[in-house]
């Protein structure tokens, strides 16, 4: 659901109001993944350091897509999913 929002925001560009009804939407999806994949690392590996590497990777996701968007125009983010 929340990629498929994001795409449609890709095309949403010229209008900033279908722009942000659609941002918005997208993050409140976004808000309501991110517990639930962190219980799901937490469950599925045991205490130790392939726990510690997953929580690991899963946090460094931001900082790594935040660089890669100052690199590109911002518009290309909405069309890699």
């Amino acid at each position: 659901m929340v990629d498929t929002l994001v795409l449609i925001n890709g095309f949403c560009a010229s209008g900033i109001i279908s722009f942000s009804i659609v941002r918005a939407m997208s993050s409140i999806g976004a808000a309501l993944v991110i517990p639930n994949v962190v219980a799901i690392i937490g469950i599925t590996f045991p205490p130790g350091s392939m726990r510690n590497l997953s929580f690991g990777l899963f946090g460094f996701g931001a900082p790594v897509g935040g660089t890669v968007i100052e690199w590109a125009e911002w518009k290309c983010f909405f069309f890699s999913v």
